[in-house]
C-alpha cells in the first residue's frame, strides 16, 4: 500500500502464507510425480447458459455440456452432449466458474452429484471424480 500525502511514499507489505502441511504435499508431489495428485477432474469441455442463451433456446441457466472424454468420470456416470448442468450437490450453478469451485472442493476419487436436465428432464448423476493428470 502506498501513500504519497508527505510527498514521500510509504510502503506496506502485504504477505501470504500457505500451511506447511500444504506446501509439503505439494513439494513432494512435485518431486515424485512432476505434478500434483489428487486434483478432481470431470473430463468435460462446457458453455454457460446465460439467461439470454436459455430464453432463445429454450434451456435452464446452468453450465451446457460440449463434449465428454471417453472413459472420463462424466462419461462413466453417465453425463452426454447437450446435457445441462444446474447443480452441484444441492448448490445452484450458473457459470462454469461456479462448477470448478464446487468440484474443487472435492478430491479425486470423491462422488459428486450432479442436478442436470436433459431433453427438458431433471435427473440426478452420482460422478466418482477423476484425478487430473497435470503432467
Amino acid at each position: 500500500m502506498s501513500s504519497s500525502y508527505s510527498g514521500q511514499a510509504s510502503i506496506e507489505g502485504i504477505g501470504f502464507a500457505i500451511p506447511s502441511n500444504t506446501a509439503s504435499k505439494i513439494i513432494d508431489d512435485l518431486i515424485e510425480y512432476g505434478y500434483v495428485t489428487g486434483k478432481p477432474q470431470l473430463g468435460i469441455n462446457c458453455q454457460d447458459v446465460s439467461e439470454a442463451i436459455a430464453s432463445m433456446y429454450n434451456l435452464p441457466i446452468g453450465v451446457y455440456v460440449t463434449s465428454v472424454s471417453e472413459n472420463s468420470a462424466a462419461d462413466k456416470a453417465g453425463l452426454r452432449i447437450g446435457d445441462v448442468i444446474t447443480a452441484v450437490d444441492d448448490t445452484d450453478v450458473k457459470t462454469s466458474v461456479e462448477l470448478n469451485s464446487l468440484k474443487n472442493k472435492h478430491s479425486a476419487g470423491e462422488t459428486v452429484k450432479l442436478t442436470v436436465v436433459r431433453e427438458g428432464r431433471e435427473e440426478t448423476l452420482e460422478v466418482t471424480l477423476d484425478e487430473a493428470d497435470n503432467k
